[in-house]
Parts: C-alpha cells; structure tokens; sequence
C-alpha cells in the first residue's frame, strides 16, 4: 500500500492508523440491525445515521491521503 511507505511505514504513523482501522472495523462490525438506522446530530444540526458516520468515517481518511499523493 503505497500510503504505508508514505506515513512511514508499518512502524510509523500509517501502521497506527491501520491498527485504529482494524479496531474501528471490528467495532462496526458487532453492529447489527436496526441499530445502523439509529441517528444523531452534529453540532450544526447535520443528521447522522450509524451507517451514514461510518461511511464519512471510512471515507475522511482516504479523501486526504487521496489528495497527499499516499493513496
């Protein structure tokens, strides 16, 4: 992966953040059902379901390393 090498390597910071990663997926993955539908709001009033967060969740990082070359 080419962000490894970019975040200096599984040693620096882009091995803790496939580390987080692969918590936050174990963490998403015990969700089940009807709690993806649960929603919440953001500070601005912006509704979030379960689903529609992990999604940005997912989505954030990769937009940025996308745009610092890493991706």
């Amino acid at each position: 992966m080419r962000a490894l090498s970019f975040c200096g390597g599984e040693n620096g910071a882009a091995g803790e953040l496939l580390a987080r990663a692969e918590e936050l997926a174990a963490r998403f993955d015990g969700v089940t059902g009807s709690p993806w539908d649960r929603t919440g709001y953001r500070s601005d009033g912006a509704a979030f379901t379960v689903e529609s967060f992990a999604r940005c969740l997912i989505h954030d990082p990769i937009h940025h390393l996308w745009h610092a070359g890493a991706a």
